[in-house]
């Protein structure tokens, strides 16, 4: 796997409709096109993170971007830290970084 800065898939979005600016992940990519046989759908407990998961389930925390794009979250946080949330949790993180690594080529 090719070491990446845990914040290189992280941009400042605006939104179109109010102006705000906001970190999310852009380019966008649909994780659900992305699913397949090797994956694993988790429900969260209280108090885990997306490094914590991507720490227990990849080995390394940096990938934490990879459940955000497959589980099409925009940010790194929000309500599954309170637990209870299912997650897709990728089987093979090559195929995202490749899909994303051609996305992100092509704008």
């Amino acid at each position: 796997m090719v070491a990446v800065s845990r914040y290189d898939f992280v941009s400042i979005i605006t939104d179109e409709k109010t102006k705000k600016e906001r970190y999310g992940l852009s380019p966008r990519i649909n994780g659900i096109d992305l699913f397949d046989r090797s994956d694993t759908v988790i429900t969260t407990q209280e108090g885990e993170s997306l490094d914590y998961l991507a720490e227990k389930y990849f080995n390394n925390g940096r990938y934490w971007w990879v459940i955000a794009i497959m589980n099409n979250l925009s940010l790194p946080v929000g309500d599954f830290m309170k637990g209870g949330k299912k997650l897709v949790i990728p089987g093979n993180i090559s195929k995202i970084i490749n899909a994303y690594s051609i996305k992100r080529n092509e704008k």
